[in-house]
């Protein structure tokens, strides 16, 4: 051989050839057959092209926030002609064509919890394709409601009695005027308004719903 891969015996007609890797990083190798006679001694070569076999990595398991998209920016891809990505579930790729896509959940993908993403790489007609798999983990979003807008007398409390929330870990209620709420972490309390509320004539109650990992918190608002 002109490289340095191996035969597993040289002195057969029809060995097996395993090129090495500075074979495969040149692309080619000549490879050199000589007959022993006895007069005389006479050789002939072939060249043998060596196509890098496909490479696929879609990453590390990970997790996201139903309302996110995710990127996936950890996949490589390595002597491929194309590739291509699919899931599991019913969420959507921004491109399935390219090696680093978003994926958008899909409804059925926040109920079970998880969806395997699967990157197939094609590669050279000799080589063939391979594949492989990531478990996106997908954790609900808190959501928050705090109701319609009302009204209420300066000198009375009023029952924040419309607001909702989903999927979270703790509540908090805030205002942005000078008023009081009887219990700020509960979902529907009784605010009393301040000087200022009273003053101003209005007030800005927010309902913020947190929910722990990857979701952080969301919020909504009622005059």
């Amino acid at each position: 051989t002109s490289g340095t891969g191996t035969f597993n015996d040289n002195t057969s007609l029809t060995p097996v050839y395993t090129p090495s890797m500075d074979d495969i990083d040149n692309g080619s190798v000549m490879l050199t057959l000589t007959a022993f006679g006895p007069d005389n001694n006479v050789s002939d070569d072939m060249t043998l092209t060596i196509f890098g076999s496909a490479m696929a990595y879609a990453g590390e398991d990970a997790t996201t926030c139903s309302s996110d998209m995710y990127e996936l920016i950890e996949a490589t891809a390595e002597n491929y002609v194309s590739v291509e990505w699919t899931t599991s579930g019913d969420g959507t790729f921004n491109d399935t064509q390219v090696i680093n896509p978003e994926y958008t959940p899909g409804s059925m993908d926040v109920e079970a919890g998880t969806v395997t993403l699967m990157f197939t790489v094609t590669g050279n007609e000799l080589c063939g394709d391979t594949s492989d798999d990531i478990v996106l983990t997908i954790e609900a979003a808190a959501t928050a409601y705090a109701g319609e807008a009302t009204s209420v007398c300066s000198n009375s409390t009023i029952m924040l009695s419309e607001a909702m929330a989903e999927n979270y870990s703790t509540i908090e209620w805030s205002t942005s005027g000078d008023g009081a709420f009887n219990d700020a972490s509960s979902m529907n309390p009784e605010y009393t308004p301040g000087m200022n509320d009273a003053n101003n004539g209005s007030v800005m109650l927010t309902l913020i719903a947190t929910v722990n990992g990857s979701c952080g918190e969301t919020s909504s608002e009622v005059t």
